[in-house]
């Protein structure tokens, strides 16, 4: 028998547009200060206080060849405009969640019940699971998320597969900053 799909309501829709473009904003701050940073690096100057106003300031002040000292001249504009970006997409996401309906309320408040919940992990859960009254059970929703092996038998062997990788590496990137092969710590046997 085949399950029935879920088709996401268009708050749902427009509750996953809002955290993946958060992903993406988060994804291009990371990358403009990874930038800066190789910059800094080339010239053995890179410090833990680069992104500060202070420690832009003292990159600025770096001698630098002339192509350096323009993308060092652009890149922090670039970085405070993300940094803005982000700030507004948080504050869409506060807003949106201020009209959440009961239901979709009572699953904040009980995410925000759990320690280490936070408001990233929280929204991007929410957004992508979409209530996990849709589920038949914990395993099932774990399953879908990612965070559980499965162990079909093909003959008599027993393979472990792991289940859901597009929804579980969605919910990851807005909340986990571990690195892509062990993403929620799961970790395959033999790891």
């Amino acid at each position: 028998m085949i399950p029935p799909a879920h088709r996401p309501t268009p708050r749902q829709r427009a509750h996953r547009k809002l955290v993946r473009r958060r992903v993406c904003v988060r994804a291009r701050l990371t990358s403009i200060k990874n930038r800066i940073r190789h910059v800094a690096a080339e010239y053995n100057a890179d410090r833990k206080e680069l992104f500060t106003s202070e420690g832009l300031k003292y990159l600025r002040g770096l001698k630098l060849d002339p192509v350096d000292r323009w993308l060092v001249q652009r890149l922090p504009r670039e970085l405070k405009l993300y940094r803005d970006e982000l700030k507004a997409v948080d504050r869409q996401l506060a807003a949106f969640a201020r009209t959440a309906p009961a239901a979709e309320a009572g699953h904040r408040a009980l995410l925000d019940s759990i320690p280490a919940v936070g408001p990233v992990t929280r929204e991007a859960f929410l957004a992508e699971v979409a209530g996990p009254e849709r589920f038949g059970s914990q395993k099932k929703l774990t399953s879908y998320v990612g965070l559980a092996p499965g162990q079909p038998r093909v003959g008599r062997q027993a393979a472990t597969t792991w289940a859901s990788r597009t929804a579980a590496r969605r919910f990851c990137a807005g909340c986990c900053t571990r690195p892509p092969g062990n993403w929620c710590g799961a970790r395959r046997p033999g790891d």
